[in-house]
């Protein structure tokens, strides 16, 4: 999508789909961000995925984390 992972500068093996996508994720890795404008807010988060329009994994979340939808349903 347009602008996905626009702010990713040393995290790897991220996937975004979506207008937006991936936008707050910087150095995490194995991160993926479904819909658009879905991202993660911890920079250096680890095998993250946010499912759905406006999905985020904020930052009191762990690695290993899915969410889904808004408001944002924790899935795992």
């Amino acid at each position: 999508g347009n602008i996905a992972l626009r702010e990713n500068t040393t995290g790897s093996d991220n996937s975004a789909i979506g207008n937006n996508a991936g936008s707050g994720n910087n150095a995490g890795n194995r991160n993926t961000c479904l819909g658009a404008y879905t991202t993660t807010t911890q920079s250096n988060l680890t095998n993250a995925t946010a499912i759905g329009a406006n999905a985020v994994v904020v930052n009191d979340i762990e690695a290993h984390a899915i969410v889904a939808g808004v408001p944002d349903k924790r899935i795992k």
